[in-house]
């Protein structure tokens, strides 16, 4: 193959290896490896933002709960020690702990909200998106998942059953911003790369 000068034939000949590498590299189980690592690192800035997010849906809707925003900075600690310990190599079990650490600062947030019907929906939703992820994270990087099982959350009054579920940043933005669009709050849409868009 001439790579210099391809002819049409080397060229699908290239992109279609490309793409089979491609799906093989998308293949690979997250199991505490450094592509798992690389994921969580870079999720953890998009769920700073889709965290934002909702706090601006409460602050539209004139539910602000007492202490909010100590509650939202020990969110925002715990996230930015999670990327710390990423950052410097800390050890699966330690960072399987401080994703348990962000999850129930974020079920305390929003655990006591009162929530009105007008949106209920979309923080319920919102709030699903962020936790379900995380608990994929949290069960990619546990050697022996015993967190694998659906997990009860409140929700303001409600009590929402949560399934883990991994995404890549592009499905983690998709899925969030069409709970935002859906729910009238197209203002909190996470941006999406080029990329991403595709």
């Amino acid at each position: 193959m001439n790579l210099a000068n391809p002819s049409r034939r080397d060229f699908l000949t290239f992109s279609g290896a490309a793409l089979l590498a491609g799906a093989a590299v998308a293949a690979i189980p997250l199991t505490g490896c450094k592509l798992s690592l690389q994921d969580l690192e870079n999720y953890i800035p998009v769920a700073l933002n889709a965290v934002a997010g909702i706090v601006t849906v409460l602050q539209a809707a004139g539910v602000i709960p007492p202490g909010v925003a100590s509650i939202i900075n020990t969110v925002k600690v715990g996230l930015d020690d999670l990327l710390t310990a990423i950052q410097d190599s800390a050890p699966a079990g330690s960072i399987v702990g401080r994703i348990e650490l962000v999850i129930q600062a974020l079920q305390g947030f929003v655990a006591n909200l009162s929530l009105p019907a007008t949106v209920d929906a979309v923080v319920t939703g919102l709030v699903d998106v962020i936790l379900s992820t995380l608990m994929a994270f949290e069960n990619a990087l546990t050697p022996s998942p015993t967190t694998a099982a659906p997990r009860t959350f409140k929700v303001g009054a409600r009590a929402i059953l949560v399934r883990p579920k991994m995404r890549t940043n592009r499905a983690f933005k998709r899925d969030y911003n069409a709970i935002a669009v859906a729910g009238g709050y197209p203002g909190i849409a996470l941006k999406m790369t080029f990329w991403e868009r595709l």
